[in-house]
């Protein structure tokens, strides 16, 4: 498992930590493109889906009623009510369905769109720079004390442990 970073550059930006943009960067605008247009295809078949689902139902409705004006006895009625109320009720979940299909397709979309904005806003703040290396040790120390947690010992690296000793002893760098 790789380490985290944060996805706000906020911390590089503060300390000037920038790097040149990855070489292949062209390559990943242009995935990123593909990736949405595939996603806003899925919109707009998910959209044409539900309309013709809609339309269907509305045909199925028109029909039913029709049929049930045209049947002269009452078993007759009963079963082709029974048959529609089955039909209606599968064309109703069938565009549930696709409503939440849709939905689907619109997160997803979302989810591109916000990986691309933030592969373009961090792509030259070197983000893998510590942060520990540059707030203060004091801050987490007392914190540490505060909720019983060993800082110094679990959270800062062997090297860092060595540069922030004067924490501990409580002296001044």
């Amino acid at each position: 498992m790789g380490r985290r970073r944060s996805c706000e550059p906020a911390a590089a930006i503060k300390c000037n930590h920038t790097k040149q943009p990855p070489k292949n960067w062209g390559e990943r605008r242009k995935k990123f493109r593909e990736r949405e247009q595939r996603a806003r295809e899925r919109i707009g078949k998910a959209k044409e889906r539900l309309n013709k689902l809609n339309d269907d139902l509305a045909r199925l409705r028109v029909d039913k009623r029709e049929r049930m004006g045209k049947a002269n006895k009452p078993e007759q009625r009963t079963s082709l009510s029974a048959r529609y109320r089955k039909r209606i009720s599968s064309k109703k979940e069938q565009i549930e369905r696709a409503r939440l299909r849709e939905q689907k397709a619109h997160i997803a979309l979302g989810k591109i769109q916000e990986q691309k904005k933030i592969a373009t806003s961090n792509r030259s703040w070197n983000l893998g720079t510590s942060q520990k290396s540059y707030i203060d040790p004091r801050v987490y120390y007392s914190w540490g004390l505060r909720v019983d947690y060993d800082v110094l010992e679990r959270f800062y690296s062997a090297s860092l442990r060595r540069k922030f000793i004067w924490v501990k002893n409580g002296e001044l760098q």
